[in-house]
């Protein structure tokens, strides 16, 4: 049976030549790459440390003045894996790949896959060189702020990404490393966000360097050069400071940018409280989000939110 065979796809309303698209190719290819190159190199156990979770979700959107926006659905597979051999931990994988169907208003469900997350992080070069990075290759979020600190994939909890800087997960190469002192990760990315796209030539430089993530007070500084496939012709720049304090239950988080869209300055910022139980089954958070334009002097958006997400069980 070859994989695209129609039998394989039951989903009503699911595309029957999505196998044969382009933004397939890239995941596809990756995935075969990752299975015929690291499974002869890993031992007779490859994956013996890896998990694999199966994600089914739905979400309704809702007008406040009245109305829906429909319902979106999720069903994807989380993967990771630890790669070791006899010298020890060599990579590891990521992968989340999904379906989302969007069914607005009672229309027919249109589906469609989409790339969360695909990325080895490898660090064989320590083993040869004192102090050398680490290597990610696929996709990745960009590494700028909050948002590479704190994964919020899959949930209603987002940070300033897609409104700063544009998109947040990117197809690149990321060097990497922690230390007991900082940490850091710089990244050289194609610009196209969630698929694979080359037209206009698009590209995206980003970095953080900041301390240890573990500690109950955080700080970092990023920057970010893109242009993006989204908004050919427009170069965005941003400069940007993170911080992170924690009181017991309770964290204060700050996320703050500053940069400009093709000679038009801008501002960014976040500022969030929140509060997580004992037995951290309770997420709570409120936060807010202003976009300034110093040129028009113009606040774009500005949010206050307060949020809440309960867990049966970790």
């Amino acid at each position: 049976m070859s994989i695209f065979d129609d039998s394989l796809f039951s989903l009503p309303g699911l595309d029957r030549n999505l196998l044969r698209k382009r933004q397939f190719r890239l995941p596809l290819i990756f995935l075969l790459s990752l299975a015929s190159l690291l499974v002869p190199a890993s031992g007779e156990e490859p994956f013996e440390n890896a998990r694999i979770t199966l994600d089914l979700s739905s979400r309704l959107s809702t007008v406040i003045d009245g109305g829906s926006e429909g319902f979106t659905h999720f069903v994807g597979l989380d993967a990771h894996n630890l790669f070791a051999d006899e010298n020890g931990d060599w990579g590891t994988f990521v992968g989340q790949l999904y379906m989302v169907g969007k069914d607005p208003d009672g229309a027919e469900t249109d589906w469609m896959l989409t790339t969360r997350m695909l990325n080895l992080n490898m660090n064989f070069l320590g083993k040869f060189i004192d102090g050398a990075p680490n290597i990610r290759l696929g996709h990745y979020e960009i590494p700028f702020g909050l948002e590479h600190l704190i994964n919020t994939n899959g949930t209603l909890h987002n940070f300033m990404h897609a409104q700063n800087l544009g998109l947040k997960p990117d197809w690149g190469v990321f060097l990497n490393d922690e230390n007991p002192a900082f940490e850091y990760e710089l990244g050289v990315s194609r610009g196209s966000g969630m698929h694979y796209r080359r037209s206009g030539d698009p590209y995206a430089v980003s970095g953080r360097i900041g301390s240890p993530n573990e500690e109950n007070f955080v700080m970092g500084a990023s920057f970010y050069r893109s242009k993006l496939h989204s908004s050919p012709g427009v170069r965005r720049t941003r400069y940007g400071i993170d911080l992170q304090r924690y009181f017991g239950a309770y964290g204060l988080l700050g996320d703050f940018a500053l940069g400009d869209d093709e000679g038009e300055s801008v501002s960014n910022s976040l500022i969030e409280l929140n509060w997580r139980n004992p037995d951290e089954t309770v997420f709570a958070y409120l936060y807010n989000t202003p976009l300034l334009n110093f040129n028009s002097g113009s606040i774009h958006c500005f949010f206050l939110s307060f949020n809440s997400s309960w867990e049966i069980s970790n």
